[in-house]
């Protein structure tokens, strides 16, 4: 059986460096991708 997921994507405007180990590190042009769209912890895509 799958579940199915509905990811919403964003291109990152600005560099950014993680502070601490739950965030995510990533450049300027990087496409974003979160889980769930009412928050935005997300994965590089």
């Amino acid at each position: 059986m799958a579940i199915a997921t509905s990811a919403q994507l964003a291109r990152a405007l600005y560099d950014n460096t993680a502070e601490s180990p739950q965030e995510l590190s990533f450049r300027r042009g990087d496409v974003l991708r979160s889980e769930a769209p009412s928050c935005w912890p997300s994965t590089q895509a």
